[in-house]
């Protein structure tokens, strides 16, 4: 600091030990239930179906839309891989979003 900067400001020792509180907070807030029903490790009994996508994020991503041979626009969003086609009935075919291991 210059000596301009300096008599504008004061120097003061930051104390230490509370930084894990800035990073996450939640540490004081969240805590495991004391009565909860254990784990079930088994696979549910129902399936699900991805009828249609909502969305697409557009904000802060790059190069993730795109067309292919037909014509029709390809893109991602969340974990899945969208084609859609644009026409009066807006279907959509989409890839991921099944179970894994």
């Amino acid at each position: 600091m210059d000596q301009a900067t300096s008599e504008l400001f004061e120097v003061v020792d930051v104390m230490h030990g509370d930084e894990s509180m800035s990073v996450k907070p939640w540490l004081g807030a969240i805590r495991e239930p004391k009565n909860h029903p254990p784990i079930n490790p088994k696979i549910p009994d129902q399936e699900y179906a991805i009828e249609f996508v909502y969305g697409y994020k557009s904000e802060d991503v790059r190069q993730n839309l795109f067309y292919n041979a037909k014509r029709k626009p390809v893109y991602m969003t969340a974990a899945l891989g969208i084609i859609l086609d644009p026409g009066r009935e807006r279907k959509q075919i989409i890839f991921g979003g099944g179970e894994t291991k």
